[in-house]
């Protein structure tokens, strides 16, 4: 998503930043000036990957105005797309991904979608195979241990494999997933929403955070071990918070920080969208008390 900034390679780049034309007049002015060597600057043109360029271009050069070289500093700051994470989610219901988590008395339908299941593993292992990973635990193996009840693997990255069998199990009983958003770190974005957010007045029980890494449901009865380094994740928001935490993100929205708004405004639609169907929904087929919206990160 954000290109590689590199130097300029003509007199204009002793021009102060806010002179320069990639800014654009996005960036305050800065007394130092850009190095003469080096080959063009390239930077992302839409507005919304333009202001995350900015924000990396402002935090760096907050940390040492005299001495700084954005080509190094920005690079490490915002890197390209593959190695952000994606935030997918869509909506399922707590106990219908628990009748497989252990997987007892089945019906006929259930006992197809678990064969589904099972080939989707394989097919999870082979990529994977393919790409040199080894999670010291297939993902094969790790489902057919959920669907037994235990998860008990002593291998280090066990929880890698156990994560995207969960992950394979909720796809079979959700709806189609749709994409919030991808980030560098969600971890970091998600945190610093919850400062500004509980800043803003918003009650401790809607901030996003809890339930967008909450790990698998808690209905589960046994322990399943998390990824070591975050990812595979798993989040779960139950529709019932859903519909007062986007009332109470809306409230707020104009407060919260410019370089959160976007993307707060991004979960705000998703929460309430699917809140008002499940609220409107009540007594339909499909309907069920405990819907949640579930959250994968991946990358």
């Amino acid at each position: 998503m954000f290109g590689e900034l590199r130097h300029e390679a003509s007199d204009a780049a002793s021009r102060t930043v806010d002179q320069h034309p990639l800014t654009n007049g996005y960036l305050p002015v800065l007394e130092h000036r850009l190095p003469r060597e080096g080959p063009p600057l390239a930077a992302p043109s839409p507005p919304r990957e333009r202001r995350f360029w900015q924000q990396g271009v402002s935090q760096c050069l907050s940390h040492d105005h005299r001495n700084l070289s954005i080509s190094i500093n920005v690079s490490a700051l915002w890197q390209h797309e593959p190695m952000s994470k994606v935030v997918n989610y869509s909506m399922a219901n707590r106990g219908e991904i628990v009748r497989f988590v252990p997987a007892q008395d089945l019906t006929a339908d259930e006992s197809r979608r678990l064969d589904n299941m099972r080939v989707r593993a394989k097919a999870r292992q082979d990529d994977l195979e393919d790409q040199g990973v080894d999670w010291g635990l297939t993902v094969p193996d790790a489902l057919e241990e959920l669907v037994s009840g235990r998860a008990d693997s002593s291998a280090d990255y066990a929880g890698c494999a156990y994560y995207a069998a969960l992950q394979i199990v909720i796809d079979h009983n959700a709806s189609d997933s749709s994409t919030l958003a991808s980030y560098r770190s969600p971890v970091t974005y998600f945190s610093a929403l919850d400062a500004a957010l509980s800043s803003a007045g918003v009650p401790a029980d809607l901030l996003p955070y809890q339930y967008v890494f909450s790990g698998p449901p808690s209905e589960i009865g046994f322990r399943i071990p998390r990824p070591l380094e975050g990812s595979p994740e798993i989040g779960c928001w139950p529709l019932a918070k859903a519909g007062p935490a986007a009332e109470a993100y809306r409230a707020v929205l104009d407060r919260v920080d410019a370089d959160l708004r976007y993307d707060l405004g991004e979960l705000i639609e998703v929460l309430d969208s699917w809140a008002s169907e499940w609220n409107e929904g009540e007594g339909a087929w499909w309907w069920a008390e405990d819907g949640s919206i579930f959250f994968s990160i991946t990358g």
